[in-house]
């Protein structure tokens, strides 16, 4: 009897992990300094687009290989304007904590 109830409780635990990364955000809680950052999206968007909805973000960089790609948010943005999306993981350097919206 043990067994079914192990094997029902791995089976929900799987079943709302998947739901769970299968929803796209509407916005995160980052903290203030570094945070890693992926996105589950369909979507793309460019750096300054995302780091003009949501002033407290300083920097966003991504590792392509051997590589760092970064845009500072300082004097309307110092960088390169990249474009985002899911797939891949971020650097993301708050200001202070706070929530972050998507542009989508």
């Amino acid at each position: 009897m043990q067994l079914s109830k192990f094997v029902v409780f791995i089976f929900l635990c799987v079943f709302l992990i998947s739901v769970t990364f299968s929803a796209e955000p509407s916005g995160a809680n980052l903290v203030k300094g570094k945070n890693l950052v992926s996105f589950n999206t369909s979507e793309f968007f460019y750096v300054k687009t995302f780091v003009n909805m949501n002033p407290d973000i300083e920097v966003v960089s991504f590792s392509d290989g051997e590589n760092t790609i970064g845009y500072v948010n300082f004097l309307g943005g110092i960088g390169e304007n990249f474009i985002m999306g899911g797939g891949m993981d971020y650097e993301i350097i708050m200001k202070e904590n706070a929530t972050i919206n998507l542009p989508y």
